[in-house]
């Protein structure tokens, strides 16, 4: 029995590997009861987002590899690849909480969970368009409120009916949406919105997709998003640039939304501090060129590391770390791959993709179930509650580096200034973007602890190894006491066979032997 409390083992054990984790599971029951409880699970998901260790899956021609980036090294190891799961072209849709969306062959979909190799593959989704003129968008989330996975699939098409003119440039647009407590999918028609985007991004429970209007003749572009808990699609309010003719995509960096604008000097980067409000969008960072970026050449970035540097994606060909306090680039090496195709950041989970023991063996929730879980708990919720507000003094900042005191976008070496903001404008707040004390070690009561729980995990192992070991002792003690018992039995009666049989010849012998012959003929 364990000298520690359940709440201090499960604290240090939600901050190890899923490697290591899966590994525990077979030091005794109770851990392995531990590890996979879903309260375990929880908590370890939510240690891998306060970590913020980066973990980026890679997509090459031939399979996939998974990286780390550890901050101070330039120079990654590949991983050990993951197989082609079918044999077939495969396509990184997105992922939530360590689940990859992955397409197989353009037809089929299977969540992945790649820290524990499981898989579920999805039902087919019923086919509302056909044609050649079809463009298909993808999205994944999850609903903290029904603990649901969710897959969107928008189906785009042009529109087949002509205005007065002989042509209608309009598109139509159907969404389908799978849910994995449900295992079956459901239709949303008539989408008044033409999407731009394949691969939609997860920020704050939507999915988000880059838009524009059905009708074609209106170039406008906005973000469409999609709520995950009540599947209803909208718009988010952009940013009012002073010139909106540069070419903008959307991003996200740290859990924030993003806009990333590609001017003719370099990029900005703005990111929205409160979601859905249109006035907290603020420019972020930005990061300069001597010359026009090529769109074959674009550079985004991915995420913000412990140190405050930020990792950039090069389209595939390179991945750099940019400093906003100096605007310092330096490229990182992955050994052993040159480029890949696709790249998606996750986390390692031990979420699980099988349903719940009360829905084992019907393998679906009816849909009026999951209204009322929904129902009963948005009925709990206290609606006056609010997120305390965040301090002036925490560290949530943007960097005008960048520019020069004039406002004029200069190259990587310009020194970026830092400027700090806490709570402002309406709307919910949102988490800093980087925190000081994110990169803070453990305490050293932890790491105390956790030497004591490996001392204790090695003895209660040694114990385990032992109990094996004496009960193998006595199973070959058993059984060679049953062997020796079966071989003095058959001994014996070999023996008693051994005396029928001379007891038997020896009563042959006394019966067939000849009579003495007396010829008293002769002399």
């Amino acid at each position: 029995m364990s000298i520690f409390p359940r709440e201090i083992i499960q604290s240090i054990l939600s901050r190890l590997p899923v490697k290591s984790l899966m590994r525990f599971r077979c030091v005794s029951k109770s851990w392995l009861k531990l590890i996979d409880g879903p309260d375990f699970i929880k908590t370890h998901l939510e240690q891998a987002h306060l970590s913020n260790d980066v973990k980026i899956m890679l997509k090459t021609n031939d399979c996939m590899y998974s990286i780390d980036i550890v901050i101070g090294n330039l120079v990654v190891d590949l991983q050990r690849p993951y197989e082609t799961l079918f044999w077939e072209t495969e396509e990184i849709l997105g992922s939530c909480n360590g689940l990859l969306l992955v397409l197989l062959h353009d037809v089929y979909m299977f969540l992945w969970n790649p820290s524990t190799r499981e898989y579920k593959i999805l039902p087919e989704s019923p086919g509302l368009f056909e044609g050649s003129n079809l463009y298909i968008s993808y999205g994944l989330g999850y609903d903290p409120i029904t603990h649901d996975y969710k897959v969107v699939e928008v189906h785009s098409r042009d529109n087949d009916s002509d205005d007065e003119y002989g042509d209608d440039d309009t598109r139509k647009a159907d969404a389908i949406v799978y849910s994995l407590a449900l295992d079956s999918w459901k239709i949303i028609p008539d989408l008044p919105y033409e999407f731009t985007d394949v691969t939609g991004k997860l920020v704050n429970g939507a999915i988000h997709w880059e838009g524009s209007p059905s009708d074609a003749m209106d170039m406008s572009f906005f973000i469409i998003s999609f709520d995950i808990g009540n599947e209803e699609f909208r718009e988010v309010p952009l940013p009012e640039f002073k010139n909106g003719k540069e070419w903008a995509r959307m991003a996200v960096l740290d859990g924030h939304l993003c806009i990333l604008r590609y001017r003719a000097l370099g990029l900005e980067v703005w990111v929205m501090k409160n979601y859905g409000v249109r006035e907290s969008w603020t420019m972020f960072f930005s990061i300069g060129q001597p010359v026009y970026i090529p769109r074959k050449e674009l550079i985004s970035p991915l995420c913000i590391l412990k140190n405050g540097e930020i990792l950039v994606n090069k389209q595939g060909k390179c991945l750099m770390l940019y400093n906003p306090k100096d605007g310092r680039v330096r490229n990182i090496c992955i050994r052993g791959l040159s480029k890949w195709n696709e790249m998606e950041i996750y986390v390692e989970s031990l979420v699980t993709l099988k349903t719940e023991e009360s829905h084992e063996g019907n393998g679906r929730i009816e849909e009026d179930n999951v209204v009322r879980m929904r129902d009963e708990v948005l009925s709990q919720q206290d609606s006056s509650s609010q997120e305390p507000p965040i301090d002036e003094d925490q560290i949530m900042y943007e960097t005008t580096g960048g520019h020069d005191q004039k406002g004029q976008v200069c190259g990587f070496g310009s020194q970026a200034s830092i400027s700090y903001y806490g709570n402002s404008g309406a709307g919910s707040p949102q988490r800093p973007l980087y925190r000081a004390e994110d990169a803070q070690a453990l305490p050293v009561e932890y790491e105390e602890l956790q030497g004591q729980l490996v001392r204790q995990m090695q003895h209660d192992m040694q114990e385990e190894r032992e109990r094996q070991q004496k009960e193998m002792q006595d199973m070959v003690a058993r059984h060679q006491r049953d062997l020796e018992g079966l071989r003095k039995e058959m001994q014996d009666r070999f023996t008693r066979l051994e005396e029928l049989v001379r007891e038997g010849l020896g009563d042959i012998r006394s019966t067939s032997s000849p009579t003495p012959h007396h010829d008293y003929g002769q002399p």
